[in-house]
C-alpha cells in the first residue's frame, strides 16, 4: 500500500554559509490534487515554524504520493506565498551551533524483533538551551513548542490529513514525547580533520 508523504526543506546559517536541511513526513491519506497538497503542507508549516526561531526558514515541500516513489508535486515557497521564517520567540535561553538538534517522536505501537519500542522521531536544529550548569538541556519553552508540535501533528496538517508512521501508514497510536536534552545531528558541511 503506497504511503504518502511531504518533505519540508529549510535553511539556516551554518558555519558561515546557507544550509539545506529537512524532514519527511508520511501522511495518512494522500491529497488529490494540488490545491489539497498545499492545504496539507500549509497545515505542516503553520505547526513546524514554531519550532524554530527566524533564523530557520522554511522555503521548499517536496509531495510523494508514495515515498517510494518520484515526487508528486513541489511546493517552492517563494514562487508562491513567499518562504516562512521560523516564528519560535525564545527565552532566556542560548542559541546552540547548527549541528546541535531537538527532537519529538511518537510511538508506533509497533516492537523490533527484540521487543523493543518502535519510535517515529523527527529532529529539528535551532535549538535553545539553559546556561550552565544546564547547558545540554532544551529550555522549558521551546520543549513546550516541540510538545505542542507532536501532538497537533497527530490530527492537524491540514485538509483532514494526519502524520502517518511510514511502514504501516496508519495514525502512530502512541503518544508524543520530545527529549529535555539537545542532541546531535551532523550537517553536510563539516570542518575536516587536519
Amino acid at each position: 500500500m503506497p504511503t504518502p508523504g511531504v518533505t519540508l526543506v529549510k535553511t539556516f546559517t551554518y558555519r558561515g554559509l546557507p544550509e539545506e536541511w529537512a524532514n519527511t513526513y508520511a501522511m495518512t491519506t494522500a491529497p488529490s490534487t494540488p490545491a489539497l497538497w498545499r492545504t496539507a503542507i500549509d497545515g505542516l508549516i503553520a505547526q513546524e515554524k514554531t519550532l524554530y526561531s527566524n533564523r530557520v526558514t522554511i522555503i521548499k515541500a517536496y509531495c510523494y504520493a508514495d515515498l517510494t516513489a518520484a515526487v508528486t508535486y513541489v511546493y517552492d515557497l517563494s514562487l508562491f506565498a513567499g518562504v516562512v521564517p521560523g516564528t519560535f520567540s525564545g527565552s532566556a535561553g542560548a542559541a546552540t551551533p547548527g549541528d546541535v538538534a531537538g527532537w519529538v517522536r511518537w510511538d508506533t505501537g509497533r516492537r523490533s524483533s527484540r521487543g523493543k519500542p518502535v519510535y517515529l522521531r523527527k529532529y529539528f536544529h535551532d535549538v535553545e538551551v539553559n546556561g550552565a550548569p544546564n547547558q545540554d538541556q532544551v529550555t522549558s519553552t521551546q520543549l513546550t513548542a516541540y510538545n505542542a508540535f507532536g501532538t497537533a501533528l497527530l490530527s492537524a496538517l491540514g485538509g483532514g490529513f494526519a502524520l502517518a508512521d511510514p511502514a504501516t501508514g496508519a495514525l502512530p497510536p502512541g503518544p508524543r514525547a520530545s527529549s529535555s536534552f539537545a542532541t546531535t545531528r551532523t550537517l553536510e558541511r563539516r570542518g575536516k580533520r587536519p
